[in-house]
């Protein structure tokens, strides 16, 4: 396997790449800041995010998944377990608490690519309606027309694209956003979502899930 390790920790990231590597796989690594996943991750086969806060830790997975489709796998501290539901709504595949058995690792990931060669999961594009979305060159057409979204609009629809038939919450698309006060962040978000079905009208609708979230329906 291709793996790429993000992580806050070099000490994390020296002895799973070590480990991994002995195991007979391909290990890229990035030492991270704050959140922002500074690679072209889409080419691995599987990313593991390494954290110690459960919210760097939504953020980091919301923000990865974001430009790759391939599975990811959460490490992180006890503390993070009671956030494992939000973790993995936000986008990731799977979590491991501290500390690691690395072979059981290893399984894991396996068995996460296995699963994602046979769903098909790699692929670099989301069709939903009429729209084409291209995760690699982060682009959204209909047919040979390209529609123009802003940075935040286009996190928006993979975000609700990537979770077809399900709610995305408002807590969830404003990890996407500056951090500011509760009440500019809703507005933003609310502005968003405002412009984005403008510039998706008559490709997808997208549904307002009262006091829940947001829903694009396959």
């Amino acid at each position: 396997m291709h793996i790429f390790i993000g992580s806050q920790n070099n000490s994390f990231t020296t002895s799973a790449e070590k480990a991994l590597h002995l195991l007979g796989n391909i290990v890229d690594t990035r030492i991270l800041v704050f959140t922002h996943i500074d690679a072209d991750i889409d080419k691995y086969d599987v990313v593991i995010l390494h954290g110690t806060d459960p919210k760097q830790i939504l953020n980091m997975t919301i923000n990865a998944r974001t430009f790759t489709q391939c599975p990811i796998m959460i490490v992180s501290q006890e503390k993070a377990s009671r956030h494992i539901p939000e973790i993995l709504d936000g986008g990731a595949d799977d979590c491991m608490i501290m500390p690691v058995n690395f072979t059981e690792l290893h399984a894991r990931l396996e068995s996460l690519v296995r699963r994602d060669h046979k769903t098909r999961f790699v692929s670099a594009k989301i069709l939903i309606g009429d729209l084409e979305i291209d995760l690699q060159k982060h682009t959204v057409k209909s047919g040979e027309n390209s529609i123009i979204l802003t940075k935040t609009e286009y996190k928006f629809l993979c975000q609700l694209a990537l979770k077809k038939d399900h709610i995305v919450s408002r807590a969830i698309l404003s990890k996407h956003l500056p951090h500011e006060n509760a009440a500019k962040v809703s507005h933003a978000v609310t502005m968003h979502i405002f412009n984005l079905r403008k510039k998706l009208f008559g490709h997808v609708n997208i549904d307002t899930i009262s006091s829940q979230g947001f829903m694009i329906k396959g």
